[in-house]
């Protein structure tokens, strides 16, 4: 998989999980961006984390 989109929403706690290689890895987004809508661009081992507003976010 060279590369993927992912949407999602950051729990809580500020948030987020992610399968990788077998594992689920939950990746800390920040507590101001609790309950916000959120696109995972992922390529190869490396994730971007960008709000709908077009905000870079983690």
């Amino acid at each position: 998989m060279p590369w993927s989109l992912l949407s999602d929403t950051v729990d809580q706690r500020g948030h987020v999980t992610l399968r990788y290689l077998g594992k689920l890895r939950h990746l800390n987004v920040g507590w101001r961006h609790r309950g916000d809508r959120i696109r995972l661009y992922i390529i190869d081992d490396h994730v971007d984390i960008v709000t709908e507003k077009g905000v870079r976010a983690g």
